[in-house]
């Protein structure tokens, strides 16, 4: 490539990079978006802030000076620095070194522990006392001890029941649970239900092992 010439592949990429970077900073935004737009749009006024400004400080807990705040801040800050500076200097697990101009922190690392024999053996043990039944089941034997599958209206009426709505619920409550597709885990979780007697009027055998 000639001298003083620019790649324009990684231009892009550092551009795109850069200004990820500072969309997250908030160092630069998108106006009229909510997330990426301006952080100062969606600040009182100062007009609104007069008049709320007591309220909102007595319910944070703060005070209506922001110079003791920050005071206070600032003391914590100073006496944290002086604690890290103080330990610095007695820790031989940390030393400072010379990196490209820069100083850097380096951290050695920690010996290795062999893991004992009990821990070994518990995920063991905890996996032999976990009950052998499916997530869609478990669902439904919470509700038939406490039923508040029940409670879930349908979205189209608010009086409007649907057939197996519990099951729907179920199934919904175990997508969102295990970050699976809504399609796919309602008919594993109808199949399941249905097939180890599971419906709206017989709930109290919903808990089946898994064979």
């Amino acid at each position: 490539m000639p001298v003083a010439s620019v790649e324009k592949r990684a231009l892009i990429v550092a551009s795109t990079e850069a200004s990820r970077t500072a969309l997250h900073r908030h160092e630069v935004y998108v106006p009229g978006l909510r997330k990426w737009g301006d952080p100062n749009a969606r600040l009182r006024g100062d007009t609104a802030w007069g008049a709320t400004r007591s309220r909102v400080c007595w319910e944070l807990d703060l005070d209506l000076n922001p110079d003791k705040i920050l005071a206070g801040w600032t003391r914590r800050l100073d006496a944290a620095h002086r604690e890290f500076a103080d330990r610095l200097a007695a820790n031989p697990a940390v030393r400072i070194e010379q990196q490209n101009g820069r100083d850097r922190i380096i951290l050695t690392g920690l010996d290795r522990l062999d893991e004992p024999a009990s821990l070994r053996e518990l995920p063991k043990e905890v996996e032999a006392r976990l009950p052998a039944v499916g997530l869609p089941e478990m669902v439904l034997e919470v509700n038939s001890w406490v039923p508040y599958l029940g409670d879930f209206t349908h979205v189209s009426e608010g009086n409007s029941r649907m057939d197996d709505l519990e099951l729907s619920v179920d199934a919904v409550l175990t997508t969102e649970a295990t970050n699976v597709g809504v399609d796919r885990s309602s008919t594993t979780a109808s199949t399941r239900s249905v097939t180890t007697g599971c419906s709206g009027s017989n709930r109290t055998t919903c808990a089946r092992p898994l064979v």
